[in-house]
């Protein structure tokens, strides 16, 4: 009982709900533990001086029994009910003494039941091995321990636990421990989520760092935070160089105006991405095209952190495109000054091209025939 107020504190970590309501609750009465610690104290006295110093262990279990004892019946147990955790007393044979409502339910037993049973009645035997070198550690050298185990339960699932074990000295033999207080808590779901974001941020690392598409980070005020190796090789800078620019000394003079527009709208949460195709200046002066999507994210106050832009180098798409249309001007120009009429029809029968003979032969444009 004496180590009360150190297993509230470490319990309280756990459970943030109704602390007000219940402190009152958590106080052990300090007169029924004074009696009996008087009480074991004048009772190892007696035996020092008649000599039999064989009896100490036996007061040693009877702080253990009095201990469990003034846990079963008081409010300080029954607020330790309402905690998430589990948390539990152990004697100094590894025998459980007290554990809270959580951990009767996770032993499927009762408090009556759980008394003098070990943890091989309740974990699969490489559970049972870890916890007992845990415990011994304890008891030889006096210290608290926290570990993080994991191993299959009576569900048939692998569960991970954080343990917190803290040792309970002796009163008047300072240096021998008598008991070990626990706290327990089943972060299973949480490894389960650390482990989905870990192969999600692994995922995301393998698509920056060696994916086809060009990316950074930009700041609200438009410098780069971070690029990746694509975009640094597409503009020709290193990514310190371009952490000392912004994305308008990047974008040539006929777009700045329209990514400008779009990054404001963007922070001000008018849109949640824009995409578009617009001209990047190479570090050589050279001008090449960007296909640009940006996505931004935000704090908890609604303030812009960073955006994130994506950017597939399409010059080569640009350059197809030039050469295709010049391709489709020249043909049309040559056709149209045939001396004869001339026009195309699509499958359902419908102009799609006509020449300038044949709209005079119409007497229409050639918007009008189309």
């Amino acid at each position: 009982l004496k180590n009360a107020t150190h297993i509230l504190a470490l319990a309280l970590e756990y459970s943030e709900d109704n602390f007000s309501a219940t402190k009152q609750s958590l106080i052990i009465s300090d007169q029924s533990y004074k009696k009996l610690n008087n009480e074991i104290q004048a009772e190892i006295e007696k035996n020092k001086k008649t000599g039999d110093l064989t009896k100490i262990e036996s007061n040693s279990q009877l702080q253990s029994l009095e201990i469990e004892e003034q846990f079963r019946t008081s409010r300080f147990s029954n607020a330790l009910d309402n905690f998430y955790a589990y948390i539990y007393i152990k004697d100094s044979k590894g025998r459980y003494i007290y554990a809270n409502q959580p951990t009767l339910d996770l032993f499927k037993c009762t408090k009556e039941e759980l008394i003098g049973k070990t943890d091989s009645s309740f974990f699969p035997p490489e559970a049972v091995a870890q916890l007992r070198i845990i415990d011994q550690q304890i008891f030889e050298k006096g210290v608290g321990t926290e570990n993080e185990l994991s191993f299959l339960l009576s569900d048939g699932e692998l569960h991970t636990f954080l343990e917190l074990k803290t040792p309970i000295f002796d009163d008047t033999h300072k240096s021998i421990v008598i008991g070990i207080w626990g706290i327990t808590t089943d972060i299973s779901e949480r490894k389960r989520l650390e482990e989905s974001l870990n192969e999600s941020e692994t995922r995301f690392r393998k698509i920056y760092e060696d994916g086809p598409l060009g990316m950074v980070f930009v700041s609200p005020n438009l410098f780069f935070l971070n690029a990746n190796k694509t975009f640094c090789e597409m503009l020709g800078y290193t990514e310190e160089e371009l952490k000392r620019l912004t994305i308008k000394d990047v974008t040539h003079s006929d777009n700045v105006d329209a990514d400008v527009a779009n990054v404001q709208k963007l922070m001000k949460g008018e849109i949640q991405f824009y995409k578009t195709e617009k001209k990047y200046v190479r570090k050589n002066q050279e001008v090449i095209w960007g296909s640009l999507t940006v996505t931004a994210n935000f704090s908890q106050d609604g303030s812009i952190r960073y955006m994130v832009a994506m950017i597939d180098d399409i010059s080569e798409r640009k350059q197809i495109e030039k050469s295709l249309n010049d391709s489709q001007n020249l043909y049309h120009s040559f056709v149209d000054h045939l001396p004869a009429s001339v026009f195309r029809k699509d499958s359902e029968g419908r102009y799609v091209f006509v020449n300038s003979l044949f709209c005079q032969l119409k007497g229409l444009t050639a918007d009008e025939i189309i």
